[in-house]
């Protein structure tokens, strides 16, 4: 128990003082400011309905079959994740193919993008690339190699540049499609063997891109300009593998695994979970987010105003107390540690007459070694 919360408190500290983030600036875009933005929101058609119809695949023996997709060439093309074959569903004709030939492997692909008339599968144990085309398949090799899991989806700039985040790694990789050569955006050393699970991102319009932790994770905001990147927001445990733009220009994203969904508000660079309640189950509340937004004053009819010369006499008054996180952290190892010497000084105690008596034992055996060795000196000599 103690070791696992010292392994916590390495971690936090390691990510809080030797992580190599940067500071990003605030995005001042909004849904007025981009005219793309604009025009897809003008062609959102309320009215429309969908009708959802199934059509059957052939059986396979893997458990995660396919996971992500793309359209080209009017076919929905499913990335290879456990599966030897590449889906291929004809949307004009209704049909079913498959692209055989696929290496055997678990996790070997997720997600993908189009780039120059081709779709590309985004490693996550593979150490490749695959490319699909008309021609068929080809794997293009990563100019690093990992044993397992390494990174997961990601995300495709109009330049073709991939940006992946970390799954049990320690850094994000990109990764150049027209030259094939990947470059480690590290978020600590190697030398701390720290690693973070991360699975989902995003491109935003502002022109960051957003990664989504796990588990107790905070959310990566990068730059792809610079390839500078910060944490922002609190920690939260999402497990939201894809997430959307929503009519108001934050990011919204859903989660099989946890209540709620993920709000990144990409104004104030707040992290929070929306929750609520349905059919009588409670799928959660809505977290509380500090954005640090200053409420103007509502003044009674009978409120009489307040000088600033008073309202500077009465803030001298007030005392202000700020807690920081590695105040708290380094309390909490202090008493670890002085935890750890009261229970080392116990054992001590407790042994105290055992180990004098050994002591005593050890001391009498020297006495008698010492004394049986002068004799038979004496005795050498008289022979």
């Amino acid at each position: 128990m103690i070791k696992q919360k010292i392994k916590k408190i390495y971690r936090s500290l390691i990510i809080e003082f030797l992580s190599k983030q940067s500071i990003l600036q605030n995005s001042h875009w909004t849904t007025e400011d981009n005219s793309e933005f604009k025009q897809f929101r003008a062609r959102i058609d309320k009215s429309i309905t969908y009708e959802l119809t199934t059509r059957p695949i052939d059986s396979s023996n893997v458990a995660h079959k396919w996971v992500g997709a793309q359209v080209y060439h009017d076919k929905v093309y499913a990335m290879p994740n456990d599966e030897t074959r590449v889906l291929c569903y004809d949307v004009e004709h209704n049909r079913i193919d498959y692209i055989t030939g696929i290496k055997t492997g678990l996790f070997k692909w997720t997600g993908g993008c189009v780039w120059k008339n081709a779709i590309y599968c985004f490693p996550r144990t593979a150490n490749s690339f695959l490319r699909i085309d008309e021609k068929g398949t080809k794997e293009i090799p990563l100019t690093f190699e990992y044993k397992k899991e390494h990174h997961y989806s990601g995300v495709c700039t109009k330049d073709g540049i991939v940006y992946q985040p970390p799954r049990n790694t320690n850094h994000i990789l990109k990764t150049n499609l027209d030259t094939g050569a990947s470059i480690k955006i590290k978020i600590v050393d190697e030398k701390y063997h720290v690693t973070f699970r991360y699975c989902g991102s995003i491109i935003h319009p502002n022109g960051y891109i957003y990664f989504f932790p796990e588990n107790n994770e905070r959310v990566i905001k990068l730059d792809p300009k610079t390839d500078r990147w910060c944490f922002i927001g609190e920690k939260i445990s999402t497990m939201c593998f894809d997430a959307k733009i929503g009519l108001d220009g934050n990011i919204y994203g859903f989660s099989a695994y946890r209540k709620g969904i993920m709000r990144i508000d990409v104004t104030n660079d707040t992290v929070g979970t929306i929750e609520y309640t349905y059919a009588g189950h409670e799928v959660g509340k809505a977290d509380i987010v500090k954005t640090n937004v200053q409420v103007p004053e509502y003044k009674f009819s009978n409120q009489t105003d307040v000088s600033e010369e008073a309202q500077t006499e009465e803030t001298e008054h007030v005392s202000k107390i700020q807690i920081r996180m590695s105040t708290i952290i380094t309390v909490v190892v202090v008493v670890l540690v002085l935890l750890v010497l009261g229970i080392i000084i116990k054992k001590v105690a407790d042994n105290f007459y055992i180990i004098k008596h050994n002591f005593e034992v050890r001391k009498e055996h020297k006495r008698l070694f010492k004394r049986e060795k002068k004799r038979n000196k004496r005795r050498r000599r008289r022979r």
